[in-house]
């Protein structure tokens, strides 16, 4: 594959972002599938279990472990759907203020990061984001 090419570029952008995910991670002791599902519970106040497994590419029993655990914590709680099979996670009050918290440290993070750079490259960086972004809704 060309060096160059436009999914290998995506494929290095997205393993950036992923190293300063992981960075914060690692410096504020979060655990990443809480962020992941706390993103995910961002667009739509509840999920289906069986969604974040799939989309998060793991297996169903995997995370129901880990929503046991935010459960036990008081983080979500679950509803059951309509079909007796499908059960739904909200955000607790406690959840929301936790999802709102590593957001914002998350933001403060990045933030540090950004003002490290010149002004030329953050207008570089936030005119190609907002493209990146833009191209790939369509």
């Amino acid at each position: 594959m060309n060096k160059n090419s436009i999914s290998s570029l995506i494929i290095d952008l997205i393993i950036e972002i992923k190293k300063n995910f992981l960075n914060y991670h690692s410096t504020n002791n979060v655990p990443i599938l809480y962020l992941l599902i706390f993103k995910s519970l961002e667009d739509s106040s509840e999920m289906r279990v069986s969604d974040l497994a799939r989309i998060f590419g793991i297996s169903k029993p995997s995370i129901t472990e880990i929503i046991q655990k935010m459960e036990n914590e008081g983080i979500i709680y679950k509803k059951q759907g309509k079909d007796k099979r499908d059960k739904y996670i909200i955000l607790t009050d406690k959840g929301l203020r936790k999802k709102n918290r590593y957001k914002k440290e998350f933001r403060i993070y990045m933030e540090n990061k950004i003002n490290k750079m010149s002004l030329k490259d953050k207008n570089i960086l936030k005119r190609d984001l907002e493209s990146i972004i833009s191209i790939l809704q369509k």
